[in-house]
């Protein structure tokens, strides 16, 4: 026979520590994981990014790469190199996760330490080498995302299913 409180009382346990541990460290991880996706698929929920100038061969940005002083060099590698990966991919590389317990509960916050990065995801006008006006356009890696929305769900549906199974 069971005992109806003790397994109360255990099942409440099973979700609160799915709520406030697992659950978040695996949207976390799926977060990431699809924010870091983007820079491969070139494209946001399912929708590719613009092409960049410098694979554009009318463009006279048409295979740049940024050389130390500010030089312009021709790089054929740059014709065909993914957007926002630049040489060495540092961008895509460093996108983070944590998870931050507060009075609301588990909070998963994604974040990148790069200071272009918000440039890129957002798109807006800039100066190029501090003198020429010029505009991004928007290729968003992080954000808002339905697809991944999605994803979060299921994550918790079973999760919280997997509980009531125990």
């Amino acid at each position: 026979m069971s005992n109806l409180p003790n397994d109360m009382n255990q099942l409440a346990k099973d979700i609160a520590n799915e709520l406030e541990n697992v659950i978040p460290r695996m949207i976390g991880k799926t977060g990431q994981d699809y924010f870091e996706d983007s820079f491969m698929s070139e494209s946001w929920d399912g929708k590719p990014w613009e092409n960049v100038e410098r694979r554009k061969p009318d463009s006279h940005w048409y295979g740049f790469q940024y050389k130390a002083g500010g030089k312009r060099n021709f790089s054929n590698a740059a014709t065909t190199r993914k957007i926002l990966t630049g040489s060495t991919g540092e961008l895509g590389d460093s996108i983070r996760h944590r998870v931050a317990h507060g009075a609301r509960g588990a909070e998963v916050v994604w974040s990148t330490d790069k200071v272009y990065a918000e440039i890129q995801n957002e798109g807006g006008d800039i100066k190029v080498f501090g003198k020429h006006a010029a505009t991004i356009t928007r290729r968003q890696f992080i954000g808002f995302s339905v697809t991944l929305d999605a994803q979060f769900e299921g994550i918790i549906k079973s999760r919280i299913e997997k509980a009531f199974r125990k």
